[in-house]
């Protein structure tokens, strides 16, 4: 935002747009994302609340409040309003990851796993996506899963060592039957067939 000026003018000039467009929920979203962006959380928490009461099908607003209650530790309320922002906007994948990452924070490993996997259709080319997910995966000991989503980062990015440290570590915990087994699957899988 540059100098303490600048941020005044952009902050009045955002004022200003919120109360010429009195209906629209867009220029209240914005100046509560600053108004967040400047630490001040409660009058943020308002704006957005103001925003929703203009519109309640606002995905933005939802999304922002919901991430700021995150932060404020109101977990249940933020994951309330992500999940809004989802169900107005399916295929946002900031939506999405934000409530993947709400999940995985919560512990509730398969329901971020299944948000992870809706972005992973969306950004297919997300070399720390599929990192990711496959870390999921192992946690739960789906190592199938896991392996699939860390073959799927090696084809994005064949040369990350922690990649493939993953990998080496799922067979080292598994026995001989269930790696011959792997291996069959393996073979299956369209990595493996286009190495």
């Amino acid at each position: 935002w540059g100098g303490r000026g600048k941020k005044e003018e952009a902050f009045s000039q955002l004022k200003t747009a919120a109360n010429k467009n009195p209906d629209s929920a867009h220029p209240l979203s914005v100046l509560g994302e600053f108004q967040e962006l400047e630490g001040q959380l409660a009058e943020a928490e308002q704006t957005y609340l103001r925003a929703l009461n203009i519109d309640s099908k606002h995905s933005a607003s939802h999304y922002r409040l919901g991430k700021l209650l995150l932060k404020k530790q109101k977990y249940d309320q933020g994951v309330e309003h992500i999940l809004k922002a989802v169900d107005l906007e399916p295929e946002n994948p900031t939506y999405l990851e934000a409530l993947g990452s709400e999940f995985e924070r919560s512990g509730k490993l398969l329901e971020a796993a299944n948000s992870m996997e809706r972005v992973s259709v969306i950004e297919p080319d997300r070399f720390d996506l599929f990192v990711r997910l496959g870390d999921i995966y192992k946690k739960k000991k789906m190592y199938q899963e896991a392996l699939t989503r860390y073959w799927s980062a090696l084809a994005i990015k064949n040369d990350d060592p922690y990649t493939h440290r993953s990998v080496l570590e799922i067979y080292k915990s598994l026995s001989d039957m269930e790696i011959e087994k792997l291996k069959k699957l393996e073979g299956q899988s369209s990595f493996a067939q286009t190495q």
